[in-house]
């Protein structure tokens, strides 16, 4: 019901404009890696995961651990 409420007041402030979807304004948070790790980590991801097999999130935590 809150929403609806802020909606309402941002719609009587702004119009048309404050009913604007803006969310792809927002980069959202920043990556815990680096620019130069995460080219590394997309660079072995070209490649087969160590065991031969693919990559899954568990591969890709023990990589990280052991590269970094």
């Amino acid at each position: 019901m809150e929403a609806i409420r802020q909606i309402a007041r941002r719609y009587n402030r702004q119009g048309k404009e404050g009913l604007v979807d803006r969310r792809h304004q927002h980069p959202g948070q920043k990556g815990f890696l680096s620019d130069e790790r995460q080219a590394h980590l997309e660079m072995a991801l070209q490649e087969k995961a160590p065991d031969g097999g693919l990559w899954n999130g568990r591969k890709v935590g023990d990589w990280l651990t052991a590269i970094f």
